[in-house]
């Protein structure tokens, strides 16, 4: 599988991903890349500086999968998710931070799906996973020795610059999910798996759960709304055939999508056939999505 760091392609990306991250903490950001040059992971980590946070991904089919590596200061970290709540920093990083991260990640993903061809999968993101680390040697579950290729980017929003490094490679097969990563974070932070007793009272093995699999078959709702508007009874009872209710909502104004009640994302309707659907244009951010729980 090729390297998706060629200059045409970064020159593609890179706009995408500043766009998507200004939306999304409400800063402009602006992101320049590049490329160090092929090196190997050994020396790649050699020119790290620890602690730091990684986000470790995988993207491409499960037959030619691509392994990715960011490494970000903790500053970074703390400041960014402060921009996306719209909060001043915390001093002291948490499993909050990386949730935030975790979810910047996707909906890149999720904008460059729907912007750019893809038909050898080079961006379908199989897995994330975002942790602290704080030696290179204590990633050598998730990156083996291997050679690859380096970027350095720069990130600067308002007077903030961090430095972000970048080490991709061909992935021989796909990590297990939540295998070797939920391995890497317990050393990270010192956690212990627990062990429970079997449940059928017979002794014999119990099959592995399948994580996120199980919940595939689960059925949820999903809806559209143009718009709502209060009206007051006296009004209410004046409705008849042919009444025309004013709503605020301008025309042009994207729609909002709801998944089992809960605002999820926004679109824009279109005709399928004889049929409306709706193009997802924006999902919304982690931000509104904790105020929709309220």
């Amino acid at each position: 599988m090729a390297f998706p760091h060629t200059s045409t392609t970064l020159k593609k990306l890179i706009p995408m991903v500043q766009n998507t991250l200004t939306k999304l903490i409400q800063n402009e950001m602006i992101i320049s890349g590049s490329a160090v040059g092929d090196t190997s992971s050994t020396d790649f980590l050699k020119n790290q500086s620890f602690p730091t946070v990684c986000i470790h991904m995988q993207t491409g089919d499960k037959k030619q999968p691509m392994m990715h590596l960011f490494f970000l200061k903790e500053e970074f970290v703390l400041q960014f998710y402060g921009w996306l709540i719209n909060d001043k920093p915390d001093k002291k990083i948490t499993d909050d931070h990386f949730e935030g991260l975790k979810e910047a990640v996707q909906q890149v993903f999720a904008q460059i799906k729907m912007t750019i061809a893809d038909d050898s999968s080079r961006f379908m993101l199989e897995q994330v996973n975002v942790f602290p680390i704080d030696a290179g040697d204590k990633l050598s579950n998730l990156m083996p020795e291997a050679n690859g290729m380096e970027l350095m980017f720069e990130v600067n929003v308002g007077n903030n610059v961090s430095k972000v490094n970048y080490f991709c490679w061909d992935g021989v097969e796909a990590v297990p999910e939540g295998d070797q990563a939920n391995d890497q974070q317990s050393s990270a932070i010192n956690v212990q798996p627990a062990e429970f007793g079997q449940l059928n009272g017979i002794g014999a093995e119990m099959e592995k759960p399948r994580n996120v699999e199980m919940l595939m078959d689960v059925d949820l709702e999903v809806s559209v709304e143009l718009d709502r508007k209060t009206l007051l009874v006296s009004e209410l009872l004046k409705l008849g055939k042919g009444s025309i209710v004013e709503l605020e909502k301008s025309a042009g104004e994207p729609l909002d999508i709801y998944v089992n009640g809960r605002k999820f994302a926004e679109g824009e309707v279109v005709v399928i056939d004889d049929r409306f659907g709706i193009r997802i244009t924006q999902l919304i951010s982690p931000r509104d999505r904790v105020k929709s729980l309220g």
